[in-house]
C-alpha cells in the first residue's frame, strides 16, 4: 500500500478509505458464493495417489499396463518440452535471417502464443457451463451482491488447446502474461496498442518463416502449427494502422460469450468490450 506521503514522488495515492470502499463491496459476493455454494449440488473432486499407490505402480507387475498408460500420457504431454532447445535455435535462425531485433519480451510472448495453439501452455475460454467451475453461482453473487447491472457476468476459464480438434478459439491477453519466461521490456513507455502490432509482426515472421518448406522447422508441429493456425489481435481502442481488430468482434464471433446460465441478467446489459483482458488479447483458432 503507498502512503499518500509518496504522492510528491509521483506515486499514486491511494488512501485507506479508498481500500475500506472496496473491500466492503467484494466481501458480500464471497459470502453470497459461500452462501450458495453449500445449498449447490455442484461438486469439485481431488483425485489423490497415495504412497502405497505409487509403489504398486512401480513394483507390481499386475499394474504394469497402467504404469505404461500413464508414460505414454506423460511423454506425449511433454513434446513440447523436449524438443525446447530445438525450436528456439530455430526461432533464434528466423531472427537472423529475417534480420528482426524485437522486444524481448514480445518475442518471448510470440513464442508462448505459439506452444499455446501446440496445446503446451494453457490459454483461456469463456466459461459456458458448470463443468469446471460453479458458474451460475458466480455470475449470480456478482450480479446481486456486486451489482453487476451494465455489463454482461462474462467469465474465462483456463484451458488447452487442441488444433486438431478445437473449432473455436483460445484466448491470451497481454494484460495477464502467463509466459514461461518474463524477458524485460526493451520500451517501457510503449502503448499497449503499440506492443500489440509489434507481437502481430514477430508472430507473423515466426510463423511464415516456419511454414516454408526448406525451414528448419519443415515436417514438425511447428509447421504445421503455422500453416493451420490463425492468431488475431483485439484492442478496444481504434488501431490507425488496421492490424489490431476492435474487441467487441470477439463478443460477435464466438457464440460462448453469449451463454448464460444465469437469469438475474439485467435488461440491456452488454458485453464488457473494454475490460482489461479484452485490452491487448490474442485470439488463436483453426484457419477457415
Amino acid at each position: 500500500m503507498i502512503s499518500s506521503d509518496d504522492d510528491r514522488n509521483g506515486l499514486i495515492k491511494i488512501t485507506w478509505q479508498k481500500v475500506r470502499d472496496r473491500v466492503a463491496k467484494i466481501e458480500p459476493i464471497f459470502a453470497k458464493i459461500d452462501s450458495d455454494a453449500i445449498r449447490s449440488n455442484w461438486k469439485s473432486c481431488l483425485l489423490y495417489f497415495s504412497e502405497d499407490w505409487l509403489d504398486k505402480i512401480h513394483s507390481d507387475k499386475a499394474w504394469v499396463k497402467l504404469k505404461l498408460y500413464l508414460f505414454e500420457l506423460a511423454w506425449k504431454h511433454y513434446e513440447f518440452q523436449r524438443s525446447h532447445f530445438y525450436y528456439d535455435l530455430s526461432f533464434s535462425i528466423i531472427q537472423k535471417k529475417r534480420n528482426l531485433k524485437p522486444n524481448p519480451y514480445l518475442a518471448d510472448t510470440a513464442k508462448h502464443l505459439i506452444a499455446t495453439a501446440l496445446g503446451a501452455a494453457p490459454g483461456y475460454v469463456p466459461a459456458s457451463d458448470d463443468e469446471a467451475i460453479p458458474n451460475e453461482i458466480l455470475q449470480q453473487a456478482f450480479i446481486n451482491s456486486y451489482g453487476l447491472k451494465k455489463y454482461l457476468p462474462t467469465i474465462l476459464q483456463p484451458s488447452h488447446f487442441y488444433f486438431e480438434n478445437d473449432q473455436r478459439p483460445i484466448y491470451y491477453s497481454l494484460q495477464h502474461p502467463a509466459t514461461h519466461i518474463f524477458s524485460p521490456k526493451s520500451n517501457t513507455t510503449a502503448s499497449t496498442l503499440a506492443e500489440m502490432r509489434e507481437l502481430e509482426r514477430i508472430t507473423r515472421i515466426f510463423t511464415e518463416e516456419s511454414a516454408k518448406d526448406n525451414s528448419t522447422c519443415s515436417n514438425t508441429i511447428i509447421s504445421l502449427i503455422s500453416k493451420t493456425v490463425d492468431f488475431n489481435y483485439y484492442h478496444n481502442k481504434v488501431d490507425p494502422h488496421r492490424t489490431i481488430k476492435p474487441s467487441m468482434e470477439i463478443f460477435q464471433n464466438d457464440d460462448r460469450f453469449h451463454h448464460l446460465n444465469c437469469p438475474y441478467v439485467s435488461a440491456g446489459a452488454k458485453f464488457s468490450s473494454d475490460a482489461q483482458f479484452l485490452r491487448g488479447c490474442i485470439s488463436i483458432k483453426v484457419k477457415n
